[in-house]
């Protein structure tokens, strides 16, 4: 006899993929919890670990300059020359380059050509005397003959510094030859070889400063004059320094910068916050808001100690702008003050 009773279907594990029933109160609670008042979702916020540490420094405002700098050389706009008074021989000489001198100050002496001949003589006669009879003939005419000697001291005709010598003791010289020259103290200025292109824009009486080798230093200074060139690249500017050291000597090298112009009340930001694109020339700072970095196109101006000028848009001054860290940053990137 058959058995007719059905049979049962053995239970299977629902499948991974079938979604399976919530229940309707833990879906409303999972769901109020999902939602912002508005409806849209609350985006997650990153983690604070992987904002990354940037420098940052705030807009300010700033006195720009526009400058140019121009090689050139200190040149003294007086000069005493120290000539010889007569044919003869300069026996000493005080002074070297670059010593200062004070006015009516010796600086050597010069001994008539006869004079110099007459003693040369006198004394090779003592040294050939052999007897006690003779050394003592010598030994006075020696005495007359430096008595009689025609002798001139050399005195500085005014406070300066040596720029020249042309003669060294011992020496023989001829009336009238030029023995020394001195920068008279005061008339020291520097001559700069300034760009064409920048003459336009330059003034007398435009600030200026000199930066010279040496003790010297950076030296204050105001354009005096713009002179006549020869043509070509650059045209000689003369500065005249405010506050010389009484040292100073001519001929020293260095480089003025001069002011071209100015601007006062300058939004600026730190030189290090302007990157550049090498193609396009395009200029763009990163400014930090609300955590994030937020990539701005500038139009950017003058450039002046370690600041640039930003011309638009409009930033407000105290704004945070990152100087340090900004590059290969995506726009938005979560970023943090580094310490």
């Amino acid at each position: 006899m058959t058995d007719r009773s059905p049979r049962r279907r053995p239970l299977r594990p629902a499948p991974p993929w079938r979604a399976r029933r919530i229940p309707g109160a833990a879906l409303t609670l999972l769901l109020a919890a999902c939602a912002r008042p508005g409806g849209d979702a609350a985006p997650a916020a990153p983690p604070a670990a992987l904002a990354a540490p940037v420098r940052i420094a705030p807009v300010s405002r700033a006195t720009l300059r526009r400058t140019v700098t121009a090689p050139g050389r200190t040149q003294a706009q007086r000069e005493q020359r120290i000539r010889a008074p007569f044919d003869g021989q300069l026996v000493r000489l005080a002074v070297t380059d670059g010593d200062r001198v004070e006015a009516g100050a010796v600086v050597g002496e010069i001994v008539a050509q006869d004079s110099a001949a007459a003693l040369e003589g006198a004394r090779a006669l003592a040294a050939a005397a052999r007897s006690p009879p003779e050394r003592d003939e010598a030994e006075r005419a020696l005495a007359v003959t430096r008595a009689q000697v025609v002798r001139r001291a050399l005195v500085a005709p005014a406070a300066g510094v040596v720029s020249s010598h042309r003669a060294v003791a011992g020496d023989l010289v001829s009336a009238h030859d030029e023995l020394l020259t001195i920068a008279e103290q005061g008339s020291i200025e520097f001559l700069a070889d300034v760009p064409q292109e920048a003459l336009p824009l330059l003034r007398p009486g435009a600030a200026a400063e000199v930066a010279l080798a040496g003790p010297a230093g950076a030296l204050a200074g105001a354009v005096r004059a713009i002179l006549p060139g020869p043509g070509g690249l650059t045209a000689p500017v003369r500065i005249r320094l405010l506050r010389p050291p009484p040292a100073l000597a001519s001929g020293l090298f260095g480089l003025a910068h001069l002011t071209l112009g100015e601007r006062r009340d300058a939004v600026a930001v730190p030189a290090a916050a302007v990157l550049r694109d090498d193609l396009t020339g395009e200029a763009r700072i990163a400014l930090a808001v609300g955590g994030a970095a937020r990539w701005t196109a500038v139009r950017t101006g003058l450039a002046d100690a370690g600041l640039v000028e930003i011309l638009s848009p409009a930033l407000a001054p105290g704004a945070a702008v990152i100087v340090e860290g900004q590059v290969g940053l995506p726009d938005g990137a979560p970023v943090k003050a580094a310490p």
